[in-house]
């Protein structure tokens, strides 16, 4: 049913966020954090928006502004 599935994707979401957490960079896990808890204190919104900002990180990396 719906509760169920939506219990197991917040719990594979946990999963897929405890071994990384603690290498996310605080900025990033106290954003992500404080909009998760906007939201009803979601792990899934909590790990897409982390994985949302680390990807955004290292595509801002290879960006080279030109003067």
């Amino acid at each position: 049913d719906m509760l169920h599935d939506c219990l197991e994707q917040e719990q594979r979401s946990y999963d897929a966020l405890k071994p990384i957490w603690a290498t996310v960079p605080e900025q990033t896990r106290h954003y992500c954090d404080q909009m998760a808890r906007s939201v009803g204190q979601s792990f899934d919104m909590l790990h897409d928006c982390v994985q949302q900002e680390l990807h955004s990180a290292q595509q801002n990396k290879q960006v080279k502004f030109h003067r």
